[in-house]
């Protein structure tokens, strides 16, 4: 295990310089909130399904992370990432108007052109990263939660002028809409749920509508997508959960053990027991 993954397992949080090709994604930032400044090159990520390019002088925000990947990274590629589990980065956010917060949903990635905000978020930044260092970090909650809600403040009146993030103001379009909430409810309900009609019928739209607003904002379609999340969902709970697979196939809503292991090899290419075994 990396000892990212062990700061943010036993910390709740982690900070990491990422330099061209070192950038490693891992199942460690399911669920978490990411925060990032690029200060030198390019990358092409897939966030939740959805591909966005960060360059330099950019940031990017995204809350609820589920699924990860790495596209494409420039060799130049310099910058400085904050990864927060759910549950701090709930409590450090609690109050923050909604309006803010959907602006990142509609705008992950945003240019900061003022200097002096760029300044102040590098600034917050490093000192998350230095909060990190110390011997002794008993108030965790406190010191990074006021640092996370200071960069989510300051970001949001950077990336909007404050008479735009009125509740009344809308920064994205229905199929933006769509989409995230798409991908909550594949999260919410992927346990049980596993076909597009149920979750094309939850947003009120046809299957066909969604499966083209899918194939539009991540080149997949709908289905891939349920099943992507559905594997990643099963990968963990094989790591961590410790149930059998036979109770793993009950809980995911399969027929049989031999169903889930059918599904899980398609998907990962490997048996769910190969899995385990590789990934320990």
């Amino acid at each position: 295990m990396f000892s990212f993954e062990q700061q943010l397992k036993d910390l709740g949080y982690c900070v990491i310089n990422i330099a061209g090709h070192q950038l490693k994604v891992s199942d460690a930032f399911n669920h978490t909130t990411m925060f990032v400044m690029c200060f030198k090159g390019s990358v092409n990520l897939e966030i939740n399904m959805e591909k966005l390019n960060l360059e330099e002088g950019m940031c990017l925000i995204y809350t609820n992370l589920q699924f990860l990947n790495c596209i494409s990274i420039s060799p130049d590629f310099r910058a400085r990432a904050l990864f927060v589990n759910d549950k701090l980065a709930l409590s450090s956010t609690a109050g923050i108007k909604g309006a803010v917060m959907r602006t990142f949903i509609a705008s992950p990635a945003s240019r900061i052109v003022n200097p002096e905000a760029w300044e102040l978020l590098g600034s917050l930044l490093h000192s998350t990263e230095l909060y990190s260092k110390l011997p002794t970090s008993y108030h965790i909650r406190d010191v990074v939660g006021s640092l996370l809600r200071s960069i989510v403040v300051i970001l949001g009146e950077t990336v909007q002028p404050a008479d735009a993030l009125s509740p009344s103001t809308s920064t994205h379009n229905k199929a933006d809409t769509y989409f995230r909430k798409f991908i909550s409810l594949i999260n919410d309900n992927v346990q049980y749920e596993h076909e597009v009609a149920f979750y094309a019928s939850s947003l009120n739209i046809s299957p066909k509508y969604l499966s083209e607003i899918c194939k539009n904002k991540s080149g997949r379609k709908a289905k891939e997508m349920i099943s992507i999340i559905l594997a990643n969902q099963i990968k963990r709970d094989i790591l961590e959960s410790g149930d059998s697979i036979k109770g793993l196939a009950y809980k995911y809503g399969f027929a049989d053990q031999s169903s889930l292991g059918k599904f899980f090899r398609k998907m990962t290419g490997l048996s769910p027991i190969k899995y385990q075994q590789t990934a320990r």
